[in-house]
């Protein structure tokens, strides 16, 4: 049922705001009943969700006093939440396959939706490009996040994941990506991969080999290299022109454009900080987005909610790195999570999540619920109340 929802949300097939509504009721209220257990919200612990609340409720009062804002910044991100969390309390016992299966679904939705985008948009141009089930206009930056998944996940696949049909279906909906990516012309969802890639090579291979593996590394990555130029080069299997009339490739030839671009990324979030303390109440809805989730809560509704997402995601990255630091997890389990928050966090720095692509955030919401309820269960109690909280599981 949790992976079944996950793949119809984000596939984009339904609302993304009442449709997460709808699936996260559906989770906390019956999906115990099911699995033979009780309603497991009752045994949330810590301050993300707390902050989470704190963050919607403020959000609301000061920038977004709507119904509409209280469905969206509110009422569908702590739903999302303790759905995750439900989803983590019911499988508790093998939390770290149900967590990894239900990304693999995610994963899967997100590239059916970018399969079906590109159907329907391979040659047009890249600000003329549409949504399959909107049928409207989405920037491509926000159409991109579709992608952020199988990119930021790819060097977990290719190098991590042991599992073969894993690592072979990990590989398809990253192609699938890939092939979008040239559509929408985004160069954010690279920088993601690149970023990723990075991170985790270092990390696995210096865990698991020491720095043995340096010169071997080294060696293979250049023959790697050295075959995708030979390869586009000699346009095999028509890989370089179909590279060259891509809007990614376009794109990149306006350099003008493109320096513009990067270079107002680069000062907006300097003006973003700035004008978040000259206006502590925001109010600056009008003003052109800062291109950064944080930046840009607080350009509509002030310091207070800013101070309070930042709060919620640096927490989650504490909970990240003390799951990825406990070498008795599973190495797929905690290789997999690193990718995943890195990627998601590195695009929530780059885009205005809140107000253009609101459900990633949401997405975002309900694996952080998931993996809160795993660092709270396993590392975050103290051991008198997670002997309570066995007992209450126990009586069940």
């Amino acid at each position: 049922m949790p992976q079944f929802l996950a793949f119809i949300l984000s596939t984009g097939a339904i609302n993304a705001i009442y449709g997460n509504i709808a699936a996260s009721l559906l989770l906390i209220l019956f999906y115990p009943a099911i699995k033979g257990s009780k309603m497991a919200i009752g045994g949330v612990y810590g301050m993300p969700l707390w902050l989470l609340f704190s963050f919607g409720f403020t959000y609301v009062i000061f920038g977004a006093f709507t119904l509409q804002g209280i469905e969206f910044y509110m009422l569908s991100p702590l739903l999302a939440y303790l759905s995750g969390w439900t989803i983590g309390s019911v499988n508790r016992n093998h939390l770290e396959s149900s967590t990894r299966s239900f990304v693999m679904f995610i994963i899967a939705g997100y590239s059916v939706h970018a399969a079906l985008n590109l159907s329907i948009n391979v040659g047009r141009a890249r600000w003329d490009l549409i949504d399959f089930f909107s049928e409207s206009g989405r920037a491509a930056t926000g159409s991109g996040s579709i992608n952020t998944l199988a990119f930021s996940l790819i060097a977990y696949f290719l190098v991590v994941e042991k599992k073969k049909n894993i690592k072979l279906i990990g590989i398809f909906f990253f192609s699938i990506s890939l092939v979008y990516a040239f559509v929408l012309g985004s160069r954010t969802q690279f920088l993601i991969m690149g970023v990723v890639a990075v991170v985790v090579i270092v990390v696995y291979f210096h865990e698991q080999y020491t720095w043995a593996w340096l010169p071997r590394f080294i060696v293979c990555a250049t023959g790697i290299t050295i075959a995708c130029i030979s390869i586009y080069q000699k346009n095999l299997w028509g890989i370089q022109d179909a590279i060259e009339s891509s809007n990614l490739f376009a794109r990149n030839l306006e350099s003008l454009a493109q320096q513009q671009a990067d270079s107002y990324r680069m000062t907006s979030v300097l003006r973003g900080l700035l004008l978040t303390f000259e206006y502590p109440f925001g109010g600056l809805e009008q003003t052109n987005y800062y291109h950064n989730m944080w930046l840009d809560a607080g350009r509509v509704a002030g310091l207070i909610p800013f101070l309070l997402l930042l709060s919620y995601s640096l927490i989650s990255v504490f909970h990240i790195i003390r799951i990825f630091c406990n070498k008795s997890a599973p190495v797929s389990f905690r290789y997999m999570l690193l990718c995943l928050y890195i990627g998601v966090l590195a695009n929530f720095f780059v885009e205005p999540v809140l107000e253009g692509i609101i459900d990633f955030f949401l997405m975002f919401c309900r694996i952080n619920g998931l993996v809160d309820c795993y660092y709270y269960m396993n590392l975050g109690m103290s051991s008198d109340v997670k002997t309570c909280v066995e007992e209450n599981y126990a009586n069940r």
